[in-house]
């Protein structure tokens, strides 16, 4: 009994990050697959650039606990 895949973009980002660059993020992260949800930090889940992603994309969004965050495996990682 399987069903659909779950695709999700996830996004780590700072503060003060704009829409502009998500977008850009999701752009590359989404041309050879189709996320049909994204997700962040729960903390980080109202920032103004996430919800403008949210509302852009018209993907459900996830907020996801620290401890679980870090306890996930990372594909990829900008330089500090």
């Amino acid at each position: 009994m399987g069903g659909a895949a779950m695709i999700a973009a996830g996004f780590g980002f700072r503060d003060g990050t704009s829409i502009d660059s998500l977008l850009e993020v999701f752009a590359r992260a989404s041309a050879d697959h189709a996320p049909n949800c994204i997700a962040t930090a729960a903390d980080k889940l109202q920032t103004p650039a996430f919800q403008a992603l949210v509302q852009r994309l018209g993907l459900p969004a996830i907020p996801l606990a620290s401890g679980l965050i870090a306890a996930m495996p990372t594909a990829t990682q900008s330089p500090a």
